[in-house]
């Protein structure tokens, strides 16, 4: 029996025309830092959407909404045009693909639409894990080229980490190479098992400075008080239960006679 080749679609809602933009992309990693990111940037400056993603690569499941109907999984492009500056790009949603292929895939089509498209940059997006939480997380950088540290550096990135970057925010910045499109990879310093609009924020603050967009923090600012409060109870119930298991264990055990 022939199976059936699974396949990604970008399903457009609208042809956009744009000015040499600068592609940001942001999805589901450690700490949920770069969807926080690009969630909050969407919505803060009201980005349109021109596409959507689907594939039967994505996570075999579907989200139900607050109507309890069932949505399926899909990712998005979005775009905002500017007079003075670079248009935008946002490429978010909630899935990058459960396989290796499903992830190559994903970022090899958008990367081909982002060549299409004329864009000039591509920013990937992400959490790097210290299992440590910073009050001023640091935001650290891969590149295309090493030419182009120099003027993140200016911006407080620091260049001082290897290893993998799994996912689309390695994969995009290699697919978009190879379409010519230069980029870098902004990593949150985050805890890891953690939902960090902290570290969001700072990758934000780097964007803001490189393509001269004000952001108002104010929303994101809510949100990382609000975890510090719940982060804090996490550990608090944890340390409790560790002191109480503690004390258990060096109690004198009571001799039963039966």
């Amino acid at each position: 029996m022939k199976v059936a080749q699974m396949k990604i679609e970008i399903n457009k809602l609208e042809e956009i025309e744009l000015d040499s933009p600068v592609l940001i992309e942001g999805l589901p990693g450690i700490g949920m830092v770069g969807k926080i990111s690009l969630d909050y940037l969407a919505k803060e400056k009201d980005f349109k959407k021109y596409a959507e993603i689907e594939s039967d690569l994505f996570s075999p499941q579907v989200d139900m909404n607050k109507d309890s109907e069932i949505v399926p999984r899909k990712n998005e492009l979005l775009y905002l045009k500017r007079k003075k500056e670079k248009d935008i790009i946002l490429f978010k949603g909630r899935d990058q693909g459960t396989t290796a292929e499903a992830q190559h895939l994903l970022s090899k089509k958008v990367a081909e639409e982002a060549s299409e498209l004329n864009t000039s940059f591509i920013y990937t997006l992400g959490g790097l894990g210290t299992k440590q939480l910073q009050k001023d997380p640091t935001v650290y950088g891969a590149v295309t080229d090493k030419k182009i540290k120099d003027k993140y550096k200016e911006y407080g990135v620091k260049f001082d980490r290897q290893g993998p970057i799994i996912g689309a925010a390695g994969l995009l910045l290699e697919y978009g190479r190879r379409n010519n499109i230069p980029g870098i990879c902004l990593m949150g310093q985050t805890h890891g098992k953690f939902i960090d609009p902290n570290a969001a924020k700072n990758l934000l603050k780097v964007i803001e400075k490189d393509i001269n967009l004000e952001i108002d923090y104010s929303g994101l600012d809510e949100k990382s008080e609000e975890m510090k409060k719940a982060v804090s109870r996490i550990m608090k119930q944890q340390t409790q239960a560790q002191q109480s298991l503690e004390t258990s264990e060096t109690e004198t055990p009571t001799e039963y006679i039966h």
